[in-house]
């Protein structure tokens, strides 16, 4: 847990130090009085600080084990903060997304609900593959506003780029007529349960595929051709 200085405690103390330096000026208060005003600052702001410690030992960040998406096809990214018995309002939420692989914010505010907050997130693979995030950052203030408490919260989910079927369906309906994938009719010879055809008898052709019908009514040797149904894997 890190903490940094908030807007409100730059504002605070140079509003401090400006009321200090008027004082010296019109009233010349004791020096004991100046070091004493100093302390208070000093003092509020570090109790603001320690008692802020415990601020996001509650908060929880739930994401799905797997996001699946398709190559530049933006989705939103789905996942759930609870936050327990907490009373934050707002939170800074940050995610390291792979620049070169994903389109996405780095950081979002998100207005916090009662016990649990859902939120999308919008994100464009442009790489193919399978990419883990582990760890999210979030960012919240102080109980008194005056420091910035960040933390990182452990996440577990996996996020899977596939091909985007609709930009590449040319390139795949290609793919399926070079290589023939499918069910197709083959004209072959041999055994087979569809007849096409006769034709003469060549030398070489096995007997047992004469059609001796035929070669009875024709007075000459007659092969039959059929049609064989093959699926091409």
């Amino acid at each position: 847990m890190k903490f940094a200085p908030d807007i409100k405690l730059l504002v605070f103390f140079t509003v401090f130090s400006i009321s200090l330096i008027g004082l010296d000026l019109y009233f010349n208060p004791t020096e004991m009085l100046f070091y004493l005003s100093i302390l208070v600052f000093i003092f509020v702001a570090a109790w603001d600080a320690i008692f802020s410690m415990s601020l996001h030992k509650d908060i929880k960040i739930i994401f799905p084990d797997v996001v699946r998406m398709s190559k530049n096809n933006e989705i939103e990214l789905g996942f759930s903060i609870t936050t327990g018995q907490s009373t934050l309002k707002q939170m800074t939420i940050g995610i390291s997304f792979p620049s070169d692989r994903f389109v996405s914010s780095y950081q979002q505010q998100i207005h916090l609900q009662k016990k649990s907050t859902r939120v999308a997130w919008p994100m464009t693979g442009l790489v193919l593959g399978c990419y883990h995030l582990d760890t999210c950052h979030i960012e919240t203030p102080s109980r008194f506003g005056l420091w910035a408490v960040r933390s990182a919260v452990a996440i577990e989910c996996e996020l899977r780029v596939y091909p985007n079927m609709f930009q590449e369906k040319k390139t795949l309906s290609a793919i399926f007529l070079d290589t023939g994938i499918g069910v197709h009719t083959q004209r072959r010879m041999g055994k087979g349960k569809e007849f096409e055809q006769l034709r003469e008898y060549l030398p070489g052709d096995p007997y047992e595929d004469i059609h001796w019908k035929a070669t009875a009514k024709r007075g000459q040797p007659g092969e039959q051709d059929v049609r064989v149904k093959l699926a091409m894997l």
